[in-house]
């Protein structure tokens, strides 16, 4: 993954949080210990909700949460962002329900809950 020219650096940038998985990390708040990053991925996967709170780019805040089919496998994500002046990340919190009503109504559309939405590959309904 590139990394922006204008990232900031850090102590720890460039160490592998992962060894061998090809993270490098560039801004400050990147998570580079090994038991954080395990804990936050924890975390991440009980809550479904990933917040990015400027650990990729410095100045931005994102918001993901899963896209599961009918099984509730997760089949993609739906994200999210903006400049953090525009949205901080008690306001990405906030949208976490209406970011969970989108991707639900995607997945239908995508046929991956309950059949609805489904559609021929003509893109006529059946």
């Amino acid at each position: 993954i590139p990394r922006p020219p204008h990232s900031r650096r850090h102590p720890g940038a460039g160490r592998d949080p992962v060894p061998g998985a090809g993270f490098g990390c560039e801004p400050v708040r990147t998570i580079t210990d090994v038991r954080k990053l395990a804990r936050e991925l924890g975390n991440i996967r009980r809550s479904e909700v990933s917040i990015d709170n400027q650990e990729f780019l410095a100045g931005v805040v994102c918001l993901a949460v899963p896209v599961k089919d009918e099984l509730g496998v997760v089949r993609g994500a739906l994200a999210v962002s903006a400049p953090v002046a525009r949205m901080s990340v008690a306001d990405a919190q906030g949208r976490v329900p209406a970011l969970r009503k989108a991707a639900t109504r995607l997945a239908k559309m995508l046929s991956f809950g309950r059949g609805a939405g489904r559609r021929s590959r003509s893109g006529n309904r059946p």
